[in-house]
């Protein structure tokens, strides 16, 4: 009765590591900051890991787009294992871009397999949103996944969009990482900014469709 006690005992402790296991990797190194075009300046304001067990993080970006066209906010992450750590990020965008906004396009993308859900508008919180889900997009040679939000009131010239998202990846331990973010001007707005040049904005759209 003992020996069977024993091996069980034994077999409890390896399921558990092995549960343990799956829970996820911890993200060992980051970096993360604008690419400095001067289309938007973003910092990240918080990065922390909420859930040490399954080894879910807290990330918040603030920054203040100042032009029309895209801007990024690139990056990448270094995992201590293959299995998927959980990545909640919260993006806060002030509009500084001299015209107000009726939706907002994020594209994330990254150089390896990832998903995205769990889409919240903070404010204005009666914009919607399109999820588009993640797929390979050969002409950018990543996987990118769309955000499209939209809605009423329109975001004012000083106001600001905060939305959040979740993602996982797994598969790798190294992870390249770009979060591009396109302002939607108001139709009034479309004039003035077609005469500087608004087939910026289509070719990146057709850049994201190939």
């Amino acid at each position: 009765m003992r020996r069977t006690i024993g091996w069980a005992a034994v077999a409890a402790l390896v399921v558990w590591q092995l549960s343990a296991g799956r829970a996820g990797a911890s993200i060992t190194a980051w970096n993360c900051d604008n690419d400095h075009d001067g289309a938007i300046n973003c910092t990240v304001s918080n990065w922390t890991e909420v859930d040490p067990v399954n080894h879910v993080y807290d990330m918040s970006i603030q920054g203040d787009h100042l032009q029309w066209q895209p801007g990024d906010m690139v990056g990448w992450f270094n995992t201590d294992s293959i299995t998927d750590p959980t990545l909640n990020v919260d993006t806060s965008v002030n509009n500084d871009t001299g015209f107000a906004w009726t939706g907002y396009e994020a594209d994330i993308s990254m150089n390896h397999p990832f998903t995205l859900s769990n889409v919240v508008i903070n404010t204005p919180a009666s914009w919607t949103y399109t999820l588009i889900p993640v797929a390979y997009n050969v002409g950018l040679s990543e996987y990118v996944g769309t955000i499209d939000m939209t809605g009423t009131p329109v975001i004012p010239i000083g106001g600001t969009l905060d939305f959040q998202y979740t993602m996982s990846f797994s598969g790798y331990t190294s992870f390249s990482f770009t979060e591009t973010l396109t302002p939607v001007p108001e139709p009034a707005s479309l004039g003035i900014l077609a005469l500087g040049g608004f087939g910026l904005m289509s070719s990146r759209r057709l850049r994201r469709a190939a």
